[in-house]
């Protein structure tokens, strides 16, 4: 799939080539690996059979050192080279014992290759800086979050490295990766996960000398998934800052995510409590689920909370948070009256589409627009909030009921009629019938969401495809994990920001691009909309045309309108 053919707001190809080399190491390249290996080889075979080139060993083991150095030790499927070559100065059989290291070296490096670089990169007209805090509303839980925002793209060259992808306790995150998704005996094995710690980003911390390069910005509040992080939808939350979006990634402290990371060091692990209820009883799990939504829609609402603080709303207490070390800080002074409280969006994958369904209902001011990937219908905790999803007679049909007695949290102030809301479903999820995705359809069909709602299934996506976790691992592996299916790992990630971009440039929430003057507006536009017919990505719901609208019926070709009015 092509990138968007509207080059003229992406970055200058030149700042892209000379951060390259950011996002992995030379050495960590298969090729270069295998040139390694093969240079330790012909080391060991020389040592047998020509002792006199013994400098030819030092260059060696220099150039191994180097690559251990630069990538600090990270790499381990080379391990066993480096074995092979102190075991081989050893008498008398060291060198036989030398090859099959070498061998288990080789296989290792094409098995966990490092070829990859995270999720493909921004085409926004902005750079992204990230700060991390913890906030907290007066009478409120506090709330975790990562900001993104945009700011100068001068800066990103000043930085010369990104930032690296799990820039917090990077090797806990991904040791209780391998132990949340890996079967024994591999779950503990946490260093298998490690050459994900060589990942760098195209962000750079933010605070008081990044500032942000707008004025006035619509803003996301982002909920992940279970098991996931805050960094994990960079591929897509990043790209809406690169065009303009302030986002706010919410990591729960539920138990949900794979390590909820406290500024001060602090972290809450995944808990497997709730997996255990499933072997028990269906409905015990599912009730278990929505316990832990109730505390992620909180977290939520004060998220949101925090969004209109710092667009100068008045009454609303914003402070950090108990456990923050000046995080809160820098985020509230760099982007204090920086957002635009009419445009507050809430979006959330999975889990997180659940929890953001709730906390729209209950946050204490309607949100202009809903984001929804692969919504877990029946983990949403209450009644409401499964009826604003899928409509009354499907959340009575089709959900597990409440257990007696329930109360929620917080009550639901509204439905989702008067909002916006883009339900975007994966193949996966469209084949497996999870979320009762039919049933979002008609729901919105019959008017159940805001004008100028959406419903689109993804062609080719799986429902981990929707985050980056395929493009953090060999193509391979992720296919055989079936985190890939059809799509790439790139192109799961460019339909899915094709679509996204494309609601939100129609309710006019991306009308940041107007700092570029309307020719190069509406080249980006033109480019969006191409990127989107190439990517067979198109509203199963259509809105009523309008003038101004790039998807009115004689804008799409016939082939494209029959396969989106099609079941």
């Amino acid at each position: 799939i092509p990138h968007c053919s509207s080059s003229a707001y992406c970055l200058e190809r030149g700042m892209r080539a000379s951060l390259d080399w950011a996002h992995r190491p030379v050495t960590a390249a298969l090729p270069a690996e295998l040139g390694l290996i093969a240079a330790v080889g012909a080391s060991v075979l020389l040592n047998g059979v020509a002792p006199s080139l013994a400098a030819l060993r030092w260059v060696v083991c220099a150039a191994v050192a180097l690559k251990l150095i630069l990538e600090r030790a990270l790499r381990w499927p080379f391990h066993p080279a480096v074995v092979a070559l102190v075991v081989a100065q050893l008498p008398p059989y060291g060198a036989f014992a030398a090859w099959p290291l070498l061998a288990i070296a080789a296989v290792l490096c094409l098995l966990f290759n490092q070829g990859f670089e995270g999720p493909p990169d921004f085409t926004g007209p902005f750079g992204v800086a990230y700060v991390d805090a913890q906030l907290q509303i007066a009478g409120s839980e506090p709330v975790l979050v990562r900001a993104l925002y945009p700011v100068d793209p001068a800066l990103l060259l000043k930085s010369r490295a990104g930032a690296s992808y799990y820039s917090e306790q990077a090797r806990s995150v991904t040791a209780a990766m391998m132990q949340i998704g890996s079967p024994p005996p591999l779950n503990f094995l946490p260093f298998l996960m490690d050459h994900l710690l060589l990942l760098r980003t195209s962000l750079i911390k933010g605070g008081s000398k990044a500032p942000i390069a707008v004025s006035r910005a619509p803003v996301l509040v982002w909920s992940h998934g279970l098991t996931s992080t805050r960094e994990q939808y960079l591929g897509i939350v990043g790209e809406l800052a690169s065009r303009g979006l302030i986002v706010l990634c919410v990591e729960h402290t539920d138990g949900s995510a794979a390590l909820a990371r406290f500024p001060d060091g602090g972290s809450i692990p995944y808990s497997h409590a709730e997996e255990e209820l499933e072997k028990i009883s269906d409905g015990a799990y599912v009730r278990a689920r929505r316990l832990q939504l109730e505390l992620r829609a909180s977290e939520l609402v004060c998220a949101l909370d925090a969004a209109h603080a710092l667009s100068g709303e008045i009454g609303i207490n914003l402070r950090p948070g108990p456990r923050d070390t000046g995080g809160a800080k820098d985020l509230c002074t760099t982007l204090w009256g920086k957002i635009d409280s009419e445009r507050i969006i809430v979006g959330g994958h999975s889990m997180g589409g659940a929890s953001a369904v709730t906390a729209a209902l209950r946050a204490r001011k309607a949100v202009s627009a809903c984001m929804l990937f692969d919504p877990a219908t029946d983990w949403c905790p209450d009644e409401p909030a499964r009826v604003a999803l899928v409509g009354e007679p499907a959340a009575e049909v089709k959900t597990t009921a409440d257990a007696p007695g329930y109360a929620s949290a917080l009550p639901s102030l509204r439905s989702l009629a008067q909002t916006p809301t883009l339900a975007i479903y994966t193949d996966e999820w469209r084949k497996s019938g999870f979320g009762i995705p039919r049933h979002v359809r008609a729901h919105m069909e019959a008017g159940g969401f805001g004008a100028g709602s959406e419903f689109a299934y993804v062609q080719g996506t799986t429902h981990v495809g929707v985050s980056d976790v395929p493009t953090m691992l060999p193509g391979a592996l992720s296919r055989s994990l079936k985190f890939l299916d059809g799509a790439s790992a790139e192109q799961n990630i460019l339909r899915l920001r094709a679509r996204v971009i494309s609601f939100l440039e129609r309710i006019e929430f991306m009308a940041t691009h107007a700092h570029c003057g309307p020719a190069k507006a509406k080249a980006i536009r033109e480019g969006d909309e191409q990127l989107l017919i190439e990517h067979l990505v198109v509203p199963m719901v259509r809105p009523p045309p309008r003038a101004s609208s790039p998807w009115s019926p004689a804008s799409v070709p016939s082939g494209l309108r029959s396969l989106a009015e099609s079941p």
